[in-house]
């Protein structure tokens, strides 16, 4: 994913959890979508950044789990209940507050 467009879709995906009322179910499904819109870019960069380092990099759904195991990560925490319900809560290599895997350098 290029970046300009990973960080266009980031930005509209933020401004549009700000529309919904956490409180409506509808709503609240709608803003799962976006985190996981959000989660899906940081996912992208992360993987790129480890390609370019050349290190390895879980699939999204491990890397989402190791995110929602740091409580310092942004989302509000009905949102995170549900991405928890999802993805799992798993400590990974990503170090709190931050959103890139530190993974082990490729075997040649």
């Amino acid at each position: 994913m290029k970046y300009i467009y990973r960080e266009n879709l980031k930005k509209e995906a933020w401004e549009a959890l700000q529309l919904y009322n956490l409180k409506d179910p509808r709503d609240l499904n709608h803003a799962v979508h976006y985190a996981e819109t959000i989660l899906r870019t940081w996912y992208y960069r992360s993987r790129q950044i480890a390609r370019r380092e050349k290190r390895t990099h879980p699939g999204f759904k491990v890397y989402v789990a190791a995110i929602m195991a740091d409580s310092k990560q942004s989302f509000e925490p009905s949102i995170r209940k549900k991405l928890i319900k999802s993805y799992g809560k798993k400590p990974g290599k990503i170090q709190p507050g931050c959103s890139v895997w530190v993974g082990d350098p490729l075997k040649r």
